[in-house]
């Protein structure tokens, strides 16, 4: 699962407290990125955790609130800041302001290096990856052994509960081969249309087409024979 902004704080090596809006917590952290600017928007593409020493947030609680609003207007998810270097707590004028914008701010002991924030949530990041090529690879076998147990109609089966869907496969002749899910009449339309308008084309081709009406989203796809 992806890392949010509180099962960070639970992670015992970073040390990490949440000190202010822990509305937010449960905010999916995308990326890690320390920044020392007044202004650090123009950098932040959104879903950030943003680290700073606080070195540019104001001098003052007005400023400090106009730097907590500029990364929620970011997109950001949440802030970390060096409680090591400059401050020694976090100052009451950012707890204030992100209690609240409902924008998490995490105080980070000085036994914590940025580097090993980042690393973490690097490191969930890429765990995230492995599982998400893991799952197209137990798909891909679970398709296989489908194919060798029962052909298409098992195929067909398989494809439906994996995707939580209707499946249907539909023949150039507008025969349904096999087909999954309680209602699949929209499916096999939609196929239809796409597979008439294939075979009015100059150069009949494989193709894939995503379409949608009141009923949900549809995926077309040929496939060869």
């Amino acid at each position: 699962m992806a890392i949010t902004v509180r099962r960070l704080t639970t992670l015992p090596e970073l040390g990490l407290t949440l000190v202010a809006g822990r509305d937010g917590a449960d905010r999916v952290i995308e990326w890690a990125h320390p920044i020392e600017l007044p202004d650090p928007t123009p950098w932040l593409s959104g879903g950030e955790l943003v680290m700073t020493t606080g070195l540019e947030i104001g001098a003052d609680a007005d400023a400090q609130f106009a730097y907590l609003q500029g990364l929620v207007g970011a997109g950001c998810v949440a802030l970390a800041f060096d409680t090591g270097t400059r401050f020694d707590r976090v100052p009451d004028g950012l707890r204030a302001a992100g209690d609240a914008l409902g924008f998490p701010v995490l105080a980070v002991p000085a036994s914590t290096p940025f580097i090993a924030i980042t690393r973490a949530v690097i490191d969930e990041l890429t765990a995230d990856q492995v599982r998400a090529v893991q799952r197209v690879v137990d798909q891909q076998e679970r398709l296989a052994r489908a194919t060798l147990r029962g052909g298409v109609p098992a195929v067909v089966t398989a494809l439906g509960q994996a995707l939580a869907g209707v499946v249907a496969v539909v023949d150039p002749d507008d025969r349904v081969l096999a087909e999954y899910g309680s209602d699949t009449s929209r499916a096999i339309r939609h196929a239809r249309a796409v597979s008439e308008s294939a075979s009015r084309s100059p150069r009949r081709r494989q193709l894939s087409k995503v379409l949608a009406d009141d009923g949900g989203h549809y995926t077309v796809q040929s496939i060869a024979a």
